[in-house]
């Protein structure tokens, strides 16, 4: 008698399987349905998974697509409200006037070296740090 087996007639502790005839044709049902498992991984085509791979990307595209158009400005005075929207607005025009006081003084020290671009960005840094 091992340990982790007990048996009382046809009845066994610690093994779910009864009589030592059944546990070889289990086993071999087991390698078989395994081995057909394998075969069938084995027969995949590389078509198959590119068209499953480029179906998850049309899912993927509809679900970017129809969440692109969720920033509109009466979505945000929805949300915000009115008061809030009005806040931010004299935020940002608060910001651009300072970006364009600071981006005036830039010209006149340094004069054509900077685009218009890059120097409205370097303006617009500065504005941000003070």
């Amino acid at each position: 008698m091992e340990i982790g087996k007990v048996k009382f007639g046809e009845y066994s502790v610690g093994n779910g399987q009864v009589g030592s005839g059944k546990k070889g044709e289990e086993k071999q049902e087991v390698q078989t349905n395994a081995q057909i498992q394998s075969e069938k991984a084995k027969t995949v085509k590389a078509e198959d998974v590119y068209n499953a791979l480029g179906a998850l990307g049309t899912q993927n595209m509809a679900f970017i697509t129809k969440n692109a158009g969720v920033g509109d400005v009466e979505a945000a005075t929805k949300l915000l409200g009115e008061e809030r929207t009005s806040d931010i607005e004299a935020m940002m025009a608060e910001f651009e006037n300072g970006v364009n006081d600071i981006a005036d003084i830039i010209d006149d020290e340094f004069g054509d070296i900077f685009s218009e671009p890059e120097k409205n960005a370097l303006a617009a840094r500065i504005f941000a740090k003070e």
